[in-house]
């Protein structure tokens, strides 16, 4: 296996991982108590407090995953991470299908569209902070 291809399926995972891990954690220690707080009863609306707080933790989680994947891979990160974003947007589709067919809670597209949006933010950032270097001269990669 190539290295290439070998940081591009470690990238993903450790893409996979951030935002699962950060989406998990916001839900643990703040979601939850935003929901309890507010005496939301399973099955009605969530508040909006709590909607639009998912929905920027999924951003900020699936952009700094997007950044890891940027500095794991070192090569095209933003074509890298626009492709793990179409993936992991389609894989949470294919998991909330029903959901979302049926009858979702406002939040349940933007929820899904994040790392669609998000990890190709978070690859960007980190090439404008540290561009990739060009091999021949050793200076940064024109944009």
């Amino acid at each position: 296996m190539s290295k290439l291809a070998l940081r591009t399926l470690l990238g993903f995972v450790a893409a996979f991982v951030v935002q699962a891990v950060l989406r998990t954690g916001f839900q643990r220690l703040i979601g939850t108590g935003m929901l309890e707080a507010s005496g939301w009863a399973a099955g009605t609306r969530p508040p909006g407090a709590y909607m639009v707080a998912t929905v920027l933790a999924a951003l900020v989680a699936t952009a700094l995953a997007g950044s890891v994947a940027a500095l794991i891979v070192r090569r095209a990160p933003i074509w890298h991470a626009l492709a793990y974003g179409v993936l992991l947007t389609t894989l949470a589709g294919w998991a909330n299908r029903s959901t979302l067919l049926d009858s979702p809670h406002p939040y349940e597209w933007p929820l899904i569209l994040a790392p669609l949006a998000a990890m190709p933010l978070g690859a960007w950032l980190v090439t404008r902070i540290k561009p990739l270097r060009n091999r021949s001269s050793g200076g940064p990669v024109p944009s």
